[in-house]
């Protein structure tokens, strides 16, 4: 199935809002801890990675629209 540009850039904007959910909830989450919500380092360093991951997709997937 070949997607459009449109198609393409709402897919693009999906992964990086998760990025940015993943961001809120594990990098910040750590860097200022709360009583009710502790987060492991765990848990940051694989936030971080999955946060890394989602936004690099997203600009691959504008990138590869645009050719």
């Amino acid at each position: 199935m070949k997607l459009d540009r449109g198609q393409i850039e709402i897919i693009s904007k999906y992964f990086s809002d998760i990025s940015k959910i993943l961001f809120v909830s594990t990098v910040l989450g750590f860097l200022i801890p709360s009583e009710p919500l502790n987060i492991s380092l765990f848990v940051f360093v694989l936030g971080s990675i999955a946060t890394m991951f989602f936004i690099v997709f997203s600009v691959i997937i504008v990138k590869q629209s645009k050719i």
